[in-house]
């Protein structure tokens, strides 16, 4: 018998990535109780329909984005940030 692969988080590359978010941050809340600021929150962002947040008014391209079925993926998120 294999055992299943687990996967581990890298501490360098979370602590990296908590002190890139606090960009973010300024916009989004993450976790227990996050709200929309000026941006919307981001709790289970990756996997969601674009503009799926209910209570934000989202921008003419996030809309569209929506309608034409686009979901919060490694690619899209990339090509957002870029």
């Amino acid at each position: 018998d294999v055992e299943p692969a687990v996967a581990t988080l890298d501490p360098e590359l979370v602590a990296s990535g908590e002190k890139v978010f606090k960009k973010c941050a300024a916009c989004h809340q993450v976790g227990e109780g996050a709200k929309n600021r000026s941006g919307p929150q981001l709790n289970g962002v990756f996997g969601r329909s674009f503009a799926a947040v209910d209570g934000f008014k989202y921008s003419k391209v996030f809309q569209e984005a929506a309608a034409a079925g686009r979901v919060w993926d490694d690619a899209a998120m990339a090509e957002f940030l870029a």
